[in-house]
């Protein structure tokens, strides 16, 4: 993937998407969250913030359908943050990303001892 192809400006801010021509299966503005954990990983070494922390807020606040697969998003910010030295969005993502993980619990079908008890 070409990520200067598949940065894509849309309503919501700048999204990366594997999808250029719009597909049926997509989620809003073309998204899927399956590879998000990739695309943040990747995009990481980029110098310019505008592109990840609009991509990282869709996620979470725009609109992203953020559990139609599982995806490493608390990882991803964490290691960008550990590459830039900037953890200023992952301090703002941190209450929905508690959100999420506890979305999680209530919907994973085999209960680990990771999760048991938390």
């Amino acid at each position: 993937m070409d990520l200067p192809q598949s940065h894509q400006a849309t309503p919501d801010g700048f999204i990366i998407t594997e999808f250029l021509p719009a597909v049926g299966w997509a989620g809003k503005d073309n998204s899927i969250n399956c590879a998000a954990g990739h695309h943040l990983h990747e995009g990481r070494w980029l110098n310019d913030p505008k592109f990840l922390d609009d991509y990282s807020l869709f996620w979470f606040r725009k609109g992203g359908s953020v559990r139609s697969y599982s995806f490493w998003a608390a990882d991803s910010l964490w290691a960008r943050a550990q590459v830039s030295g900037d953890d200023r969005i992952l301090k703002e993502l941190f209450p929905d990303l508690i959100a999420n993980y506890e979305a999680w619990k209530k919907i994973t079908a085999m209960p680990t001892p990771f999760l048991a008890g938390r």
